[in-house]
């Protein structure tokens, strides 16, 4: 999973710093898909410490070794910062060509202390911080294989005896908070996610770090967090 907020003063990513794979194994009943659990793997990265990404791999059963060659690859194509504008065509061409199968964020700001961010899914790429009139749209993003989050914060309808209800959605007042709370968004919805898929086995209290980069119109910032 991987949680976006856009702010006024900053755009704030994360992501677990966890992995799960999976691999078929022969056994008594038949083959059956075992979990590989991996810490380490890199999850972030940062172009001229101006524009960064969040990423996972889209497919659980492979790693994407070469991503990281990729993005080297492709920032030696410039000797100066090109501009946002200029660069996501040849990041998308990258990804394309290369039939990279990630999910990612990749956040910026131009010159101006416009931001931009793009939401990566496969080899489909595109602007998520616009509204349908064009305008700035403050928002939380989250991209997650099991719709937990979304299952929480969007409108739903809900089964009470024999009759449906509708639940409104909750709503995020981005366009308000500040980076710390944009953080402490990101620690509750990547611990909720995990928590829920592993309610049987799992307590809530159970350390957890996250990968997590926060852009501002002058640098880029990538830690390491408790969540």
């Amino acid at each position: 999973m991987i949680v976006s907020l856009f702010i006024p003063k900053a755009i704030i990513v994360a992501t677990a710093s966890f992995d799960t794979f999976f691999e078929s194994r022969e056994s008594e009943e038949g083959t059956v898909l075992a979990p590989i659990y991996m810490e380490g793997l890199q999850h972030t990265y940062t172009f001229w410490n101006r524009y960064s990404i969040v990423f996972n791999s889209f497919n659980n059963y492979i790693y994407e070794a070469d991503l990281i060659g990729c993005f080297d690859s492709l920032r030696t194509k410039w000797d100066k910062i090109p501009s946002i504008e200029e660069f996501v065509p040849y990041f998308k061409k990258m990804v394309v060509d290369n039939h990279i199968q990630m999910i990612g964020i990749l956040s910026a700001f131009d010159n101006t202390g416009t931001p931009y961010v793009y939401q990566i899914l496969g080899e489909s790429m595109r602007r998520i911080n616009l509204d349908n009139e064009g305008r700035m749209n403050y928002n939380c993003v989250y991209l997650e294989k099991k719709p937990h989050i979304g299952k929480l914060l969007q409108q739903t309808r809900v089964k009470n005896g024999d009759s449906w209800e509708e639940c409104s959605e909750v709503r995020l007042r981005c366009d308000l908070y500040s980076t710390k709370k944009a953080i402490d968004i990101c620690r509750f919805m990547l611990r909720t996610s995990y928590y829920v898929d592993n309610i049987n086995s799992a307590f809530y209290d159970t350390p957890l770090q996250a990968d997590m980069t926060i852009t501002t119109p002058t640098d880029v910032e990538t830690k390491l967090i408790n969540i």
